[in-house]
């Protein structure tokens, strides 16, 4: 009978240990996000170099960047130059002056080794020309 008491304590005590009285809090669970890596940004990065267009209308446009937004552009028939300050464009490189040749607003729109020139002339009329690198 003893040992049948024994061995119901020690069974009891195995199972008495197997379970825990003190319970510790379960800590809360930080939803983890997701790494999201992003492209790093790109600028259109001008060709500093001055460059010499050729246009369908048989103008020469030299332009040369003077400034982190500005450019010079000088066109062989008007024989005078202006300086255009960057503005917003959809795609490539646009460069706007409300002052430029004859005083009126001149555009000048560069994407890659094409370029496209607009002006006023002194009469009124709207100058377009399409250009590419020589």
């Amino acid at each position: 009978m003893n040992i049948r008491y024994l061995s119901a304590i020690a069974a009891t005590c195995v199972l008495a240990a197997c379970q825990s009285t003190t319970t510790t809090p379960a800590q809360p669970q930080i939803p983890t996000q997701p790494t999201i890596t992003t492209p790093p940004v790109t600028q259109t990065t001008p060709n500093l170099k001055p460059q010499r267009f050729e246009c369908k209308n048989g103008m020469t446009v030299n332009v040369k960047y003077v400034g982190n937004d500005t450019v010079s552009v000088a066109v062989d028939t008007i024989g005078s130059e202006v300086k255009l300050t960057q503005a917003v464009s959809g795609s490539g490189e646009r460069y706007v002056n409300n002052k430029g040749f004859y005083n009126k607003t001149t555009e000048w729109h560069q994407k890659g080794n094409l370029g496209h020139l607009t002006f006023t002339d002194p009469y009124g009329n709207t100058v377009e020309a399409s250009c590419a690198v020589k």
